[in-house]
């Protein structure tokens, strides 16, 4: 998320914020939508949901978490919010994708936003109970963030721009979403001395997020909960005047860079002790990936025959499917190299932890996901001359991912959301 529309929308993404170049995102496709919705509106104590699909008890759990998270938060900061808060919900990821609440195509790893202007937060509500019931705290927490900092003012909503490090640091940890591997990679930057100061703490692209996190759980083991209040509160007082030294001083009673050096302290002390119960990665297995720094590999498998690694990469503007030689790290084959219409881009969960690729048993095809038009697809490639065997559509099933072989090679399981209800799936690339 870039600095710049801040003002305008804040987003949830998954783990790795912008993992893939913006123009990769969105350049010359139109927002299409494959069907109408038949709204409906249900009142709770705050919100107004607006819904549209069929199911009682998933529609009241989710008024349950959203009414758990605003009795939480308000304790928390001392505040209600006197209007009623707008809650848009669609069924699946594709769907909200889609949504014509704002003219822009919603990046693809966007989970969720709020918006100060309208004061409503847009979410799908197809992903696993525990990461929507986190998704959804953090977006409350934006809610919360807009009514304090803004007050429904136009002016301040418009002119006020408190920093990313502050809004998205503090809706994680208000949300408590920082999974393992978030925690992996702030730990890696403070293991390689990357200790940004506050003035600078917003231009460091995923990192930020992590590090606004790590910020108020410093803030926590301080000065507890009322370290977390005096701060909003001197944020919202310099809105206007951006003057973050004044902040810190008059919510801590010392400066940004005595504050920098405090927190420096807290994340080696946190962190360092890793380090030395560790080795070095290359001490480990070599490095096999693509080379250039603006360029990233992720969720790797290796072949049964341990001669090749399949992998997901960025060599370009798209995530593709490649194969790499598992014993000097030469890249061998991009599976889906080019432009196709076949289907749309490759469904990931850039540094998510989940697998987004499996081999066949005997080595001959390798299975992954991707998203055609509103539905996905699965295909099979065989790993070495790049021939597309299968492309199998799920209709029926939202959210499919992480494909696995069985140990014959009959079936493929894979997890998704039927009817909003997540489970374990299989199916028989035989019949």
């Amino acid at each position: 998320m870039r600095k710049s529309i801040i003002p305008i929308l804040f987003l949830v993404a998954t783990s790795l914020v912008g993992g893939l170049p913006a123009a990769a995102q969105s350049f010359g496709k139109n927002k299409i939508n494959y069907g109408q919705h038949d709204w409906k509106t249900y009142r709770s104590p705050h919100y107004d949901v607006h819904y549209y699909f069929d199911d009682d008890l998933l529609l009241e759990e989710i008024v349950s978490e959203a009414e758990s998270g605003y009795a939480d938060f308000s304790q928390r900061l001392g505040h209600e919010i006197r209007q009623r808060i707008p809650m848009v919900l669609y069924s699946t990821q594709a769907a909200f994708q889609r949504t014509n609440i704002q003219s822009a195509e919603v990046p693809r790893f966007v989970l969720a936003f709020a918006e100060p202007f309208m004061f409503r937060l847009v979410l799908p509500v197809d992903t696993p109970p525990d990461q929507r019931y986190k998704t959804m705290r953090h977006e409350i927490a934006h809610i919360f963030q807009f009514d304090i900092l803004f007050g429904g003012s136009l002016q301040r909503t418009v002119r006020g721009s408190p920093p990313l490090w502050f809004m998205e640091g503090m809706a994680s940890y208000l949300a408590d979403d920082e999974d393992t591997m978030a925690q992996m990679a702030i730990r890696d930057a403070v293991v390689n001395n990357l200790l940004p100061s506050i003035n600078e703490m917003s231009r460091h692209g995923y990192l930020t997020y992590r590090y606004g996190h790590a910020v108020f759980d410093f803030i926590e083991q301080e000065w507890g909960d009322e370290g977390l209040r005096s701060l909003l509160f001197e944020v919202k007082k310099a809105l206007l005047a951006r003057n973050m030294d004044k902040v810190f001083r008059d919510a801590f009673g010392i400066d940004v860079q005595a504050f920098d050096r405090r927190f420096a302290r807290y994340l080696r002390r946190r962190y360092l002790p890793i380090l030395t119960s560790k080795r070095s990665p290359d001490e480990y297995g070599k490095e096999i990936g693509l080379r250039r720094p603006d360029q990233s590999t992720f969720s790797p498998a290796l072949s049964p025959s341990g001669d090749l690694v399949a992998a997901i990469g960025v060599p370009s503007l798209e995530a593709d499917l490649l194969i790499f030689s598992a014993k000097d790290g030469k890249l061998m084959r991009n599976l889906t190299r080019g432009f196709t219409t076949r289907w749309d881009f490759l469904t990931i969960n850039l540094h998510g932890g989940k697998k987004e690729v499996s081999w066949s048993p005997n080595g001959n095809e390798v299975a992954v996901f991707a998203a055609k038009e509103d539905h996905r697809v699965l295909l099979i490639f065989d790993p070495l001359t790049g021939r597309r065997i299968e492309q199998i559509p799920f209709k029926e099933i939202a959210a499919v991912a992480s494909p696995a072989y069985s140990p014959d090679g009959q079936w493929i399981a894979f997890s998704g959301n039927r009817n909003g209800q997540w489970d374990i799936f299989r199916y028989n690339l035989e019949t």
